[in-house]
């Protein structure tokens, strides 16, 4: 019952809350609270979920004060915890990513902090801490060394494992050397303007890791450390400008007196001044520019960064042409009008061509054209000179996003995107792939069957053949292809690695199963945890 024991006394908003249990005749059950997003390691290695920085420093620092709660204990109980088996898969999100410590299986009871000696050393290898493996000794100072893993796959978005690759050592001589370290980051948050706060996030999982464990840091340092990196990244943020809100401005002629009436009320009208104060003189302040900027740089663009842009602005589209929005055309998708933050998230902008569908008994409007409201009226009061010009289709913006995939896959420069789709297409029609026309900088082999699935639904967007028309998707459906598609793609880069190596040693006691979903006398388990029967 040592780990009902232990979970009972927890009460911290960073460790999942033991409701009950049940003793079975060779079971033990644990009742916790339901926690929504699963386990760090599901978030990190097993989707495509965007994760910010500002994210897992949360998740990090929740994790820090939840093993710093429990080195503290004895200074108001007998005991302090010592926790044991400190991993992703041991770390669970809920809806708001707050990190939630679980499992206490091989946690133990420290008497005032006193080392404890075992023969019988249990748990997860790749993140145990090796002077508890090799001399069986362990202290608080042993979580600490299991969280600088985590901190490291946080950062990395890779298991500390893969294959040959071990992230401590290549951290460890990346940071002592100073190259090559940004290569080693998640392409997701390693942009010039975060390096100097993931460097420190690299020292300080560095100083956990040392083998020395009294050089080790405290936990209620490292929480403390993290705490002030997450509000130096935030200051960061908020002091591009006094405004709450970041804005994109665009120049345009001043033409828009009847349109003003249309106009939201929650949009904020904003004097020139205001605008030339917030914008520093509408100097370009987003993250990375556009993506058109992106492209024609020299900066790295690995192919997992790439398939995120164009998932997230086939999202966008997506949205606009939904009920939900009314279905509005963006009329003007190009890689000029796809701006990156500061952590390569897309955000369409460029309203100037949208348009809104417009139902009216007058005239006959099928549900994937639109029409503008302006031009709708000179149609309705007969003019029909100008009815063939009001008309544009939803898929016209579907033609225009997969100019943007052949881009994203080609980086060619220097060449507009009609130019490109005419390119690709007379490649596919000659080859029947488009390998001659991928970007070597992500050819490899094994990345090749992706690429050609992404210029394949590419050539579906592009579609001009009256008769193929039905061929070419809506952006849901492109959405749902991109998402599968980069999906098997992760998962078929991490079948290629080695799973995690486990170590269990003969316990000296029966040992109770680990918490969470215990059943009929087993339970369901990750890749990493240690089964006793």
């Amino acid at each position: 019952m040592e780990e009902v024991s232990i979970h009972s006394q927890m009460s911290h908003k960073n460790v999942v809350k033991l409701i009950g249990y049940c003793i079975g005749e060779s079971t033990l059950t644990l009742v916790t609270e339901y926690i929504s997003k699963g386990s760090l390691d599901d978030i990190l290695h097993h989707s495509s979920i965007c994760i910010p920085l500002d994210i897992r420093l949360g998740i990090a620092i929740g994790c820090a004060e939840a093993l710093n709660y429990m080195h503290s204990m004895h200074l108001w109980s007998e005991n302090l915890v010592c926790h044991g088996h400190i991993k992703p898969a041991n770390i669970l999100l809920d809806g708001n990513f707050t990190a939630k410590v679980s499992d206490f299986g091989l946690s133990r009871l420290l008497s005032a902090g006193i080392t404890q000696y075992s023969m019988s050393v249990t748990g997860s290898i790749d993140y145990m801490d090796p002077v508890y493996f090799h001399e069986g000794c362990l202290t608080s100072k042993s979580d600490v060394y299991s969280f600088g893993i985590v901190l490291l796959e946080l950062i990395a978005r890779k298991r500390v494992r893969q294959g040959d690759i071990n992230l401590i050592a290549t951290f460890s001589e990346a940071f002592a050397s100073g190259n090559g370290l940004r290569e080693l980051l998640d392409v997701e948050i390693a942009n010039e303007s975060s390096m100097k706060i993931l460097k420190e996030v690299v020292k300080l999982a560095i100083e956990c890791l040392t083998l020395d464990r009294h050089k080790r840091p405290q936990m209620n340092n490292v929480a403390k450390r993290l705490g002030m990196l997450k509000k130096a990244l935030k200051g960061r943020h908020e002091n591009t400008h006094d405004m709450v809100h970041s804005f994109s401005f665009f120049r345009r002629s001043a033409r828009y007196p009847r349109i003003l009436s249309e106009i939201s009320s929650n949009a904020r009208i904003f004097t020139k001044d205001e605008v030339n104060e917030v914008t520093d003189n509408f100097r370009n302040l987003l993250g990375g520019g556009s993506l058109l900027d992106i492209l024609s740089s020299q900066e790295d663009l690995p192919l997992d960064l790439r398939m995120k842009i164009a998932i997230k602005t086939a999202e966008a589209l997506e949205y606009l042409h939904s009920s939900a929005t009314g279905s509005i055309g963006h009329g003007g998708v190009a890689a000029s009008s796809i701006l990156l933050d500061d952590n390569f998230m897309p955000k369409l902008t460029d309203f100037s061509r949208a348009c809104k569908l417009i139902k009216k008994s007058e005239i006959t409007v099928c549900s994937s054209v639109i029409i503008s409201t302006f031009l709708l009226e000179k149609a309705l009061n007969n003019d029909p000179s100008h009815y063939g010009s009001v008309l544009m289709n939803l898929e016209s913006d579907v033609y225009k996003f997969g100019g943007i995939l052949f881009a994203l896959i080609s980086r060619e420069k220097n060449i507009d995107h009609t130019d490109l789709i005419v390119k690709f297409t007379r490649v596919y029609e000659a080859d029947n792939t488009g390998r001659a026309m991928f970007d070597k900088d992500i050819t490899a082999e094994e990345d090749i069957t992706v690429l050609e699935e992404i210029g394949k639904l590419a050539l579906r967007c592009t579609i001009l053949n009256v008769d193929d028309m039905p061929k070419r998707p809506t952006m849901k459906e492109a959405v749902e292809q991109l998402r599968m598609l980069r999906r098997s793609w992760k998962e078929h880069v991490a079948d290629s690695a080695p799973q995690e190596t486990e170590i269990e040693a003969a316990a000296a006691e029966p040992r109770l199963p680990n918490v969470m979903r215990h059943l009929f006398g087993y339970r369901q388990i990750t890749t990493g945890d240690p089964v006793y029967i």
